[in-house]
């Protein structure tokens, strides 16, 4: 049984030493964009819903985590109504997310601006 537990562990070891981090990502890492006054829902834990409009013009949503603790905002009530505007630098991720994957890991972002929407 002990044999058994040693491999287990050994296995786990490995496994989390191959694990490829890309040198300065996240929130210490480079901004791979800029983002402007976007719509936002606040869904709290430092977690954010944007809304954005790609150059085709078609809409689309995306997560992301702030750098920063977030504890004088509230929750947005209803996040299909966004009651932020936001603007930050979108850093680069630590382990990029595999094509083949259907786990979402959201990019960090250090906001440079947030406000009430109107």
């Amino acid at each position: 049984m002990k044999i058994i537990y040693i491999i287990l562990l050994s296995a786990i070891a490995i496994a989390c030493k191959d694990k490829k981090e890309l040198p300065g990502c996240g929130c210490e890492g480079p901004t791979i964009q800029v983002l402007k006054d976007l719509p936002a829902s606040y869904l709290g834990d430092k977690a954010f819903l944007l809304r954005q409009t790609n150059e085709g013009g078609h809409k689309y949503e995306t997560s992301v985590l702030s750098c920063t603790a977030m504890d004088t905002l509230t929750k947005t009530p209803d996040i299909t109504k966004p009651d932020y505007i936001l603007s930050g630098e979108l850093k680069q991720q630590c382990n990029p997310q595999p094509l083949y994957s259907s786990m979402y890991i959201p990019n960090s972002i250090r906001i440079t601006k947030i406000e009430k929407a109107p």
